[in-house]
């Protein structure tokens, strides 16, 4: 429980620097989904790897890059 405290509160910290945009938690199974800021995918995993439960080693992630939705891309 104590590292569940420290992980909400790092998720906080990260949001309030305008990294995490989004947090869900998950409805099947235990963990989460976070939504990052980024410049590129190297900053997103050091930010990720601030997190307690993953600095523990208790906690797998999967990183994935997401680019514009073509549609919203003014095409010229």
């Amino acid at each position: 429980m104590e590292q569940l405290d420290a992980e909400a509160g790092r998720v906080r910290e990260l949001y309030a620097e305008g990294i995490v945009r989004v947090a869900w938690s998950r409805g099947d199974v235990l963990g989460g989904v976070l939504f990052l800021e980024a410049p590129d995918v190297a900053a997103a995993d050091r930010a990720l790897a601030s997190l307690p439960l993953v600095s523990h080693g208790m906690a797998e992630l999967t990183t994935i890059e997401l680019r514009p939705y073509r549609g919203f891309v003014p095409q010229d």
